[in-house]
């Protein structure tokens, strides 16, 4: 239940001690915003989007049994209403395909500024770098550790409760390779039997257009695969 935060566990993907440093620490940058977009699938109810302002991470906003067009359209409100958009990255893994075609539309369209970054994430396509493929078994990994990264190290959370009773609680494991692999939702749900961690992976999208957008600002190679070679279910 809500309210009922778990114990720190060594196989926690985001430790609760990350967690509540983050949600303690004071905001100190407004460098433009990030958003990111975790998009119901059949048989779940609710859209997250959540957006990066700088660095603070700003409260989650929820969408109920919303179509594609109104999960798209409440994305181009929230992007026009931003100080200054960077970057909007969509899981575009089943249905969130829909989303991303439409909002990309309106970039092309205009109805969102074109130097707005938009990133068509599949969280189950493999890591670009070398380095990368051989320490994460996916993008979904490599995504929640740089989350588990910039929580532990520069982040200042929103107190949503939200946040300590389920970022500690996705478990994470090694597979035959020694690399990192992040439950998948299915599995999520069955051990734990609650809804899908939908405010994690939304967080942990808008974490992916932040490192990424500043990698590149940086001139970085960027640190995820967006290619669609597979198109794992997470």
């Amino acid at each position: 239940m809500l309210g009922e935060f778990p114990d720190d566990d060594d196989y926690a993907a985001i430790p609760l001690d990350a967690v509540v440093t983050a949600q303690e620490r004071e905001p100190n940058d407004k460098r433009g915003s990030h958003f990111g977009v975790d998009v119901a699938r059949q048989g779940s109810d609710k859209t997250v989007i959540t957006e990066i302002e700088g660095d603070t991470v700003q409260p989650p906003t929820r969408l109920i049994k919303a179509s594609n067009t109104e999960v798209a359209g409440k994305i181009i409100r929230l992007v026009c209403e931003s100080s200054k958009a960077l970057s909007i990255s969509i899981d575009a893994t089943g249905v969130g395909a829909g989303v991303f075609d439409i909002v990309k539309e309106a970039r092309d369209k205009g109805r969102i500024p074109k130097s707005v970054k938009l990133n068509e994430v599949y969280f189950g396509a493999a890591c670009k770098s070398k380095t990368d493929k051989s320490r994460f078994s996916n993008v979904k990994a490599e995504i929640y550790w740089k989350t588990r990264e910039a929580l532990a190290e520069s982040l200042a959370l929103s107190d949503d409760p939200i946040y300590q009773q389920q970022l500690p609680d996705v478990r994470y494991k090694l597979d035959s390779k020694g690399r990192i692999v992040i439950e998948s939702k299915d599995e999520y749900r069955s051990r734990t039997g609650r809804g899908s961690p939908d405010e994690t992976e939304s967080l942990a999208l808008a974490v992916y257009g932040m490192t990424h957008f500043r990698s590149m600002s940086h001139g970085l190679v960027g640190p995820l695969s967006l290619t669609k070679s597979s198109t794992w279910r997470g």
